[in-house]
């Protein structure tokens, strides 16, 4: 009967602890971009990755079809916007790399810091759901990552996180996937990306879409609620020591 009551207790100290966790820490995400497309909708602009890197603003459209070669569209952020839809993404045949990104620099800036001195050194996270599909998957040698990439002022290095999400050759062709890397931005960086990279050596053509993308930095626990939290787990032991 001890034994039940203690184990009880437990889960009851449990519970409380992970309930005072989330109240007090992931409630204080801040969320600095996101976008979803349940709605179908291209939310203010298309955008096909051209030949030529190209910088989209809200409300910019622009069409063009991958061809053989790099290939990188990225779009900037600046405080407060909600960028639309990027994707489908349709590839042809031939060699080549695709990314789109969300790109920080010191050109969009919030009124006191700038969003690169703000984002330094903190913690954050890119989510989205990804769906890839290939017309004929068996020519094709494909990988989709997220990442976050950090860069200098003149690009001569960087730092680069990536998850691999699939080759269009396995078992996730054809059905969402959902993925999501949390990185700490390096200190001495000019330049943020977070985004999708898509390699691919094929003979074939194929697309991706993506959805639900969302970027935003993960609170640390504050010194109060880590006080909060070691009360609450001492007067828990207290009761144990009683009980037992």
């Amino acid at each position: 009967m001890k034994i039940n009551s203690l184990k009880i207790l437990a889960k009851k100290v449990s519970a409380t602890l992970f309930a005072v966790f989330l109240s007090l820490n992931i409630a204080k995400s801040e969320v600095i971009f996101t976008e979803n497309f349940e709605d179908g909708s291209w939310d203010g602009f298309t955008a096909y990755p051209s030949a030529n890197t190209s910088v989209l603003n809200s409300g910019d459209t622009i069409y063009g079809a991958p061809t053989t070669g790099e290939i990188g569209t990225y779009i900037i952020a600046p405080e407060g916007s909600k960028l639309g839809k990027m994707w489908p993404l349709y590839w042809s045949p031939g060699n080549v790399t695709t990314s789109i990104f969300v790109k920080y620099d010191d050109y969009w800036a919030t009124p006191e810091t700038g969003w690169v001195p703000y984002l330094q050194g903190k913690q954050v996270k890119l989510s989205m759901d990804v769906y890839i599909s290939s017309y004929d998957p068996m020519q094709t040698t494909t990988n989709v990552s997220i990442f976050a990439k950090f860069f200098n002022q003149d690009y001569s290095y960087y730092y680069d996180w990536a998850s691999v999400i699939t080759s269009v050759k396995d078992s996730l062709l054809d059905t969402w996937v959902a993925r999501e890397i949390v990185v700490t931005v390096p200190n001495d960086v000019s330049v943020i990306q977070f985004g999708l990279e898509m390699t691919q050596q094929n003979y074939s053509s194929g697309s991706i879409n993506v959805d639900n993308m969302a970027i935003q930095i993960v609170p640390e626990p504050s010194s109060s609620s880590l006080l909060l939290i070691g009360s609450i787990s001492l007067i828990a032991l207290r009761r144990l020591k009683r009980n037992g």
